[in-house]
């Protein structure tokens, strides 16, 4: 945005175009699906639910707008 907004590109687009780049591409791998699916509904779920009141702590403290550690 800052690029568009300062006139360095004309628009979005020509930002995009010219700063972006992409070396590589990864895709997921669907051997590992049930893996990451199994992380995350008993381990990463389970993280959220313990540390639920120390992100609502973070948000006190820095300010962050609601949504965060809800």
């Amino acid at each position: 945005m800052t690029a568009v907004g300062v006139g360095i590109h004309p628009s979005f687009q020509t930002a995009i175009e010219k700063m972006v780049q992409y070396n590589s591409v990864f895709e997921p791998n669907p051997k590992n699906v049930a893996l990451y699916r199994s992380l995350y509904h008993r381990v990463y779920q389970e993280i959220y639910k313990s540390l639920k009141s120390l992100y609502r702590e973070i948000r006190e403290i820095t300010g962050y707008p609601e949504g965060y550690g809800d």
